[in-house]
């Protein structure tokens, strides 16, 4: 509970909380932005392409604005994000109020600035993170972004279902940009120091001209990472973690679905909340383990377990149980990884090293999106169809047959592959001893006064379920 109620960690929640407050607003928004383009185009398709203009423009800005957040000031960052988020969000609201969007690519510009603004903000909030939060604390200052994730889960849905006939479309859209005022306000009342240049940043800037010194940094990102092979080995763990829950969201439905009712999907989903709020809660209070590595290969191999563990299951109360499990293991595996790269990446490049990640992470659901699809329809579900290959043996008495069966035996093999692949990165002397063989960054001393009048940030150029605005 120190954590909650220390003064070291005022500055962290107090910009955590306008966040908290801030991101409902933009769930609302992706949640009614994605029933407009159905009950508009009846098309999946179009919506495909509106959720990509929500991601890809991140994933492409992300290496380019993490080299830039480490080199501008952290605070003055973020509230230019917010500003451009919040405009956006207000031009938005305009067109939908005053009716003037035909189509669905009228609202590409607002959606590609949001996601653009996302990108600087991600890495500039991870760095924040990295100074303002005693490295005791890194696992618990990640459960909270957790938290904040599934409070978009369960809140944004129905604060939007309840307000869409009252307030519609526009109004619901204005309400996202008012709440920008929340993470702008937590913002202009906090002093975020900036971490020194180390000499191996340094190198990255020298030699070439102005445009190949760029490239450099952009690519420092990926080198720090290259140069630690824990740290390489920890990456390529969670990526693999990344694409298992991405995979989960993808067969979730077909496994869920069944004799054309919805009521077994919302009790998976509804469960799987829930377990993500009680998974936040119980790391934001703990912090988990004293070795954090430890955090991250544990919660692996639950998770795994209960995948394996859902699988056969036909009964849907413990169906819904075993994904409750599944995604209350997830934030201790978050911010126990979390808290390893803060404590271990150089406070100056760890705006490049968090949009290295964080790209890499966000290319996992294409990846997902393609393997998911072939081992369901191609592989798993021929093999528990009534004639199919397995059909007739204990897996088919252990699992049933029929188009839904397939997916479970897809789920009981992730999770068995989770928890091989958990045992596998354990046996590894370099990740096991990640903490001890990597040296600690240390945390700045924080000046807890408000900024005075001349750090105020001058409104100047500078040069992410839809997801928009998912960082703010």
């Amino acid at each position: 509970m120190d954590f909650l109620f220390s003064k070291r960690t005022r500055v962290f929640l107090i910009i955590w909380l306008g966040q908290f407050l801030s991101i409902i607003g933009s769930g609302m928004t992706s949640f009614v932005l994605g029933i407009w383009v159905y009950q508009r185009h009846s098309s999946t398709g179009q919506f495909s392409t509106v959720v990509l203009a929500a991601s890809l423009p991140g994933i492409l800005m992300g290496p380019f604005a993490g080299a830039l957040v480490d080199k501008w000031d952290k605070r003055r960052t973020m509230i230019l994000a917010v500003l451009g988020q919040a405009a956006a969000t207000l031009v938005l609201s305009a067109l939908f109020a005053t009716n003037r969007i035909e189509s669905y690519w009228q609202v590409y510009p607002a959606i590609i600035l949001i996601a653009v603004c996302g990108a600087f903000q991600w890495p500039a909030l991870s760095a924040a993170c990295a100074v303002l939060v005693p490295k005791e604390h890194y696992s618990q200052a990640g459960a909270l972004w957790q938290l904040n994730q599934a409070a978009v889960m369960i809140a944004s849905p129905m604060i939007a279902a309840a307000l869409l006939p009252i307030a519609r479309i526009e109004g619901i859209v204005l309400f996202d940009a008012v709440t920008y005022a929340f993470a702008l306000g937590s913002l202009f009342f906090v002093r975020i120091p900036n971490p020194a240049p180390t000499t191996e940043s340094e190198d990255a800037d020298a030699g070439g001209g102005t445009a190949i010194a760029f490239l450099r940094q952009v690519a420092e990102g990926w080198r720090y990472i290259r140069l630690r092979p824990a740290l390489l080995q920890l990456l390529a763990y969670m990526l693999f973690f990344n694409i298992v829950l991405d995979m989960v969201q993808i067969v979730v439905m077909p496994l869920a679905v069944k004799d054309g009712t919805a009521t077994r999907l919302a009790s998976i989903m509804a469960s799987s909340a829930v377990g993500m709020v009680v998974g936040s809660v119980i790391m934001a209070v703990w912090s988990g383990p004293r070795k954090k590595i430890g955090g991250v290969l544990l919660s692996g191999t639950l998770l795994g377990a209960a995948l394996a563990a859902a699988g056969p299951q036909q009964n849907p109360f413990w169906l819904a149980a075993a994904f409750f499990f599944f995604a209350m293991c997830i934030p201790s595996g978050m911010s126990s990884a979390g808290a390893i790269w803060l404590s271990k990446t150089a406070h100056d490049v760890l705006g490049r090293v968090t949009a290295t990640t964080t790209t890499m992470t966000q290319l996992c659901f294409p990846v997902a999106c393609v393997i998911a699809p072939f081992l369901t329809d191609r592989v798993f579900v021929p093999l528990l169809v009534p004639d199919g290959t397995l059909a007739s043996t204990v897996v088919g008495a252990l699992f049933g047959t029929g188009p839904q069966r397939g997916v479970g035996l897809l789920l009981t093999a992730m999770g068995l592959t989770t928890i091989a692949l958990s045992v596998i990165a354990w046996a590894s002397p370099r990740l096991r001893r990640i903490e001890d063989e990597l040296p600690e960054m240390s945390t700045p001393p924080i000046d807890m006064s408000v900024p005075e009048a001349s750090a105020a940030p001058r409104l100047v150029l500078a040069s992410q379920a839809v997801a928009v605005g998912e960082n703010k």
